[in-house]
């Protein structure tokens, strides 16, 4: 009872009608279902009071109770209350009503227990500003997520990235030939196995190379040990001695000659086993095997030679002239029509020994001038049916000094050849080589 007036009941406490609730149940017997009397207890409406108070609805909302015949059973002092109507309560549980003006949101719902309507009044005012603050508020914490997010998903990122790339460069520079790269990491995960993978891999490499540099390095040796100990360098001296002293006896000038040349190219090209000799011995060897080919192409051709006294005095790897010349008689001058030329000239050029083997022969096609310069830059592999002596020359050179040094090939078709080559300046015949091969060893 929401306004227990005129009932029969005294109390203890001094309080009117309005200022309780009633709540009042029969009390039976379990059994007969007789009725033994009422309970009745009043509730005072301060307790509805103090639970509405902090169930705030924004600034000026409120919440009022309504019984199941639509009287009051609790309402804040607010004028508004009365102006609502029963009717609008209803059909929707929500409805917008306009009060002195003013638009107001009426929220209701229906408690069964007691069959009471609880309703709660926002000013449509304040119903959007809850819902403009619930929307900004959402928005900043959408930004401010994202933005969370962002950072994170970067840092997360940059964290694989970063070593990933950083392998990339180091793959990249050990493609180019640095095999003394090395990736660091310090983390045991997938990206350090891999860099550790990536070190294994680079240093079984290097290993590889320096393995396959050695055997190249002894399968030369070997071979040239192999081709001086098929020449007995006794025998051959006596032997050839003897033919010159026959000569003699004859008085045949031009075969004691070819035959004095003939044992200073045997006597310079064994050199007591010595990889180095001396440029003069070297010139003194070409010298001697062009004297020999002129007799053989007697009116065919001429030569010239000019290397400076300064020049002289420094080392070279032995046999590197020879084969040049010898390239330019078959390949240049024997291919023309008429009597040919060749000259060897050299010149000190900053830290090298330049020498120049030139022809006025045949000439190279341009195409196959280009694939020759290709084999010689180490760009391209030499094909079978290529010349040896070119491209052995330069080997040599290469393994013992490095790619710097070697041959150049100049030729215009029909008119000439010219192959140069570049030598390092050796003072000595055994510690500058041994110098130079260990610089070009850490070099690799």
């Amino acid at each position: 009872m929401s306004n227990p007036i005129g009932r029969n009941v005294t109390t203890s406490q001094t309080y009117s009608s309005n200022d309780v609730l009633s709540l009042v149940r029969a009390w039976r017997d379990p059994d007969t279902k007789e009725v033994l009397g009422v309970i009745l207890i009043d509730l005072r409406m301060d307790m509805f009071k103090k639970i509405f108070e902090n169930l705030q609805l924004e600034k000026s909302g409120f919440i009022y109770i309504l019984d199941k015949n639509g009287e009051i059973v609790y309402s804040p002092v607010n004028s508004i209350v009365y102006r609502i109507r029963q009717e609008w309560l209803q059909d929707n549980p929500s409805v917008t009503k306009e009060i002195r003006g003013h638009d107001y949101r009426i929220l209701y719902n229906d408690y069964e227990a007691y069959h009471w309507k609880i309703i709660g009044v926002i000013p449509n005012d304040d119903y959007r500003r809850v819902v403009m603050d619930l929307r900004t508020y959402t928005f900043i914490v959408t930004i401010i997520t994202l933005v969370l997010a962002s950072l994170a998903a970067t840092y997360f990122t940059e964290t694989i990235i970063r070593p990933v790339r950083k392998l990339m460069r180091l793959m990249r520079r050990v493609q180019s030939g640095d095999l003394n790269q090395r990736f660091v990491s310090e983390t045991k995960d997938e990206i350090g196995q891999l860099g550790h993978s990536f070190n294994h891999m680079v240093e079984e490499i290097k290993n590889l190379i320096n393995l396959v540099y050695m055997e190249q390095k002894k399968k030369r040796e070997a071979e040239l040990q192999v081709l001086q100990a098929q020449i007995k360098p006794h025998f051959l001296y006596n032997t050839l001695d003897t033919i010159q002293w026959m000569a003699q006896e004859y008085k045949a000038d031009d075969i004691i000659e070819i035959i004095g040349a003939l044992t200073n190219l045997f006597r310079i090209g064994l050199n007591k086993g010595y990889e180095l000799i001396s440029i003069r011995e070297e010139v003194k060897h070409a010298e001697s095997y062009l004297i020999i080919q002129m007799s053989r192409y007697m009116g065919k051709m001429e030569f010239e030679m000019d290397i400076p006294e300064e020049v002289k005095r420094y080392h070279i790897l032995k046999l590197v002239l020879q084969p040049l010349i010898e390239n330019a008689i078959y390949h240049g001058i024997k291919a023309r029509l008429g009597k040919g030329r060749i000259r060897i000239s050299a010149l000190l050029h900053q830290d090298t020994v330049r020498f120049r083997v030139e022809d006025d022969g045949a000439g190279i096609k341009p195409e196959r001038l280009e694939e020759i310069n290709r084999v010689l830059r180490g760009e391209e592999k030499r094909s079978e049916e290529a010349g040896f002596g070119l491209f052995n020359v330069n080997e040599r050179i290469q393994l013992t000094y490095g790619i710097a040094y070697g041959l150049r090939v100049y030729s215009e078709y029909g008119k000439g050849t010219t192959v140069e080559l570049i030598h390092p300046i050796v003072h000595t015949k055994h510690e500058e080589v041994t110098n130079h091969v260990e610089a070009n060893d850490r070099g690799r």
